[in-house]
């Protein structure tokens, strides 16, 4: 690393990193820091140099320097967000006490609100806009598939109200497979998944 690279230590470092290096994602304060809490909380700094982004692994003894991009610290924030969550649930169902069950609780708040953060994130890196894109041409299928009469025998086709109910359907599957994957049902891959 030479000596324009910078730690991002909070919120409005990053946001300023994303307006002027990655300007299609409009990273607000709120989320960068869910973001860099997320980072922190797992012994990771964030490194800027230029356009770049680097996670630093801060439990190492020599800080190696990892190239990274913010579609995969978002998703590595939401992958920690959902164990979080599981480890919390379980707990949850038993709990040592009445106080145990109250503090886990209002974890399970805490990680629910920051879920809801990270899933707006997410559907805006590279990966959600796959996922989206996937949904909407299964969708498209499917129409044609099992609904050919939707298509070929009516007689004045709107091309936007296909589009539209397409988007609703894939809007649809996308959420069955967010459900599925907290449900442990769909198994994580690379890129998550989600």
């Amino acid at each position: 690393m030479d000596s324009v690279s910078k730690r991002i230590t909070n919120a409005k470092e990053f946001v300023e990193w994303a307006d002027v290096n990655d300007i299609l994602f409009n990273l607000t304060y709120r989320e960068a820091n869910v973001l860099l809490g997320y980072l922190e909380g797992h012994d990771y700094a964030v490194v800027a140099e230029g356009d770049q982004l680097f996670r630093v692994d801060l439990c190492e003894k020599k800080e190696e320097y990892e190239p990274t991009t913010l579609d995969d610290l978002i998703d590595s924030a939401y992958e920690w967000n959902f164990e979080l969550i599981e480890i919390v649930k379980q707990e949850l169902e038993n709990p040592k006490d009445f106080i145990d069950y109250c503090n886990n609780s209002e974890r399970l708040k805490s990680y629910r609100d920051d879920e809801i953060i990270l899933d707006c994130m997410y559907d805006r890196t590279i990966y959600g806009k796959q996922l989206a894109n996937k949904a909407y041409n299964i969708a498209m299928s499917s129409i044609s598939t099992y609904a050919p009469d939707y298509f070929n025998n009516v007689p004045k086709r709107n091309v936007k109200e296909d589009e539209k109910a397409a988007e609703q359907i894939a809007g649809s599957i996308v959420e069955q497979v967010i459900a599925s994957r907290q449900d442990n049902i769909i198994p994580v891959a690379a890129g998550r998944g989600r």
